[in-house]
């Protein structure tokens, strides 16, 4: 018996985590009044359509919902479906997909207005889920059509299926993601550089810092540093780059290494609900964690000494083919962006055993 309801149990926790996010859809369709709940029978009629799985869900409701997330004859459903996820371990590429994301639009729409016009395609003061949907696209802004509805969701705040400027503002008005001191003008000045870091050069943030580090040492100096900087019109003092080093330098070092470059420069999402970021995350770490025994076949295919290393042009074959499998498929971005943080060995070559194992549900505190 017992062995038998921890099976169930597992098991739907499993699905739940591959479909959360059509999950959400469902029970946000129900919730017009945006409570964040469903009543129990609203909660199984959801997985009984997502899921297709025909159960008695009165009575498996007890077995895979804690007291905490009920409340009488409803279900905090946001809670609920947030209570486990599909985790990678300490492999950390997520947010550096978020952060192109968010600088694909940043560059492409200069200012809120101009990026309204953008979308706006018919000119009515208004986007469509259409509008905006068919804009993102022409982007390539590195997410598939289901996941762009995802980010058309969460700019929808009050879910009219439309976005007015009022919406689109509060969320387009980025920020910049500076050093941790309190020093107010060099988080002001550092903002103003990584503006024109990103609006005055057509390179991306990781070409910039390999073309400003001219020792190729992995690392700028301060003389690199504000040579670059001097180059988009500005000069201080010996005192002011020394402030402005510190706020950069997060370790203290002396020099800037690539990762705090990155940080100070990187475009942010400027909402208080970043939701849609944690849902495109678990669309793609599902779809892997769904297919892993797939791809781990793929990859022995190429590994024909057992090795447990492959190629990376190999692994991207294997991620190509996936995509042929799944509803929802990893674009070029994302799988760039994967194989840059997967565990390689000295030749560069990946440790696909070690990243597959890996995948795994994980309950969230």
């Amino acid at each position: 018996g017992d062995v038998l309801v921890k099976a169930i149990r597992e098991r739907i926790v499993d699905l739940v985590c591959q479909h959360r996010v059509e999950l959400v859809w469902y029970y946000d369709s129900l919730d017009v009044k945006r409570t964040g709940r469903v009543s129990v029978r609203q909660w199984g009629q959801g997985l009984d359509y997502v899921l297709q799985l025909t159960l008695p869900w009165d009575a498996v409701c007890d077995l895979v919902v804690e007291p905490e997330l009920r409340d009488g004859g409803e279900i905090f459903y946001i809670r609920f479906l947030e209570r486990h996820k599909i985790d990678v371990g300490d492999i950390e590429w997520g947010q550096d997909i978020i952060n192109l994301v968010n600088r694909k639009i940043f560059e492409k729409c200069k200012n809120s207005q101009a990026a309204f016009e953008f979308f706006d395609r018919d000119g009515d003061g208004t986007i469509t889920c259409r509008e905006f949907a068919s804009a993102l696209a022409t982007l390539d802004i590195g997410l598939n059509d289901k996941q762009i509805y995802e980010y058309m969701r969460s700019v929808d705040s009050n879910m009219d299926n439309n976005v007015s400027l009022v919406e689109f503002q509060e969320r387009f008005d980025v920020v910049f993601n500076g050093g941790s001191s309190d020093d107010d003008w060099a988080r002001r000045v550092v903002c103003e550089i990584g503006t024109k870091f990103l609006t005055e050069t057509s390179m991306e943030l990781s070409e910039l810092f390999h073309k400003f580090d001219l020792d190729s040492s992995g690392t700028l100096s301060m003389d690199e540093l504000f040579a670059a900087i001097r180059e988009l019109g500005y000069s201080f003092t010996p005192e002011e780059e020394l402030r402005l080093v510190k706020f950069i330098d997060l370790d203290n070092s002396g020099v800037v290494d690539y990762d705090e470059f990155i940080n100070a420069f990187a475009v942010v999402d400027n909402s208080s609900d970043k939701s849609w970021q944690d849902n495109i995350l678990q669309q793609i770490n599902g779809a892997l964690y769904v297919n892993k025994n797939h791809l781990m076949r793929l990859c022995s295919v190429f590994d024909s000494r057992e090795s447990g290393v492959i190629p990376e042009d190999d692994f991207r074959v294997g991620l190509i083919t996936l995509n042929e499998l799944i509803s929802s498929p990893l674009t070029e971005l994302q799988i760039n962006i994967l194989l840059e943080n997967l565990p390689k060995n000295d030749n560069g070559d990946i440790r696909y055993p070690e990243f597959l194992d890996s995948l795994r549900i994980v309950q969230v505190d």
